[in-house]
């Protein structure tokens, strides 16, 4: 991800995770694309999920993620500008 060289955190007023940058913090709605957005959600989510279970806080122990690929296919509209052809797309 294009941040992970900088300290994170989540900020609980803005529910978002904000990255430490030396000269300004950078909230994650302003990290670039999809692919970075996708890895800081999992990072947070992994993380939240990691210190709850440490805290032995009452939470499931498994964490289900669905399609987590789903920024690396092309959206419905590229694909029916392509025709709806895979080849095109």
């Amino acid at each position: 991800a294009e941040f992970s060289d900088y300290p994170a955190r989540l900020d609980l007023k803005q529910l978002t995770v904000v990255f430490d940058k030396t000269e300004r913090p950078v909230p994650m709605a302003r990290t670039g694309g999809g692919e970075n957005h996708l890895a800081y959600h999992l990072s947070a989510l992994l993380a939240l999920h990691w210190f709850a279970a440490k805290s032995n806080r009452p939470l499931p122990r498994f964490l289900m993620i669905d399609q987590p690929t789903q920024v690396y296919f092309p959206s419905e509209k590229v694909y029916q500008e392509a025709d709806g052809s895979v080849q095109k797309t």
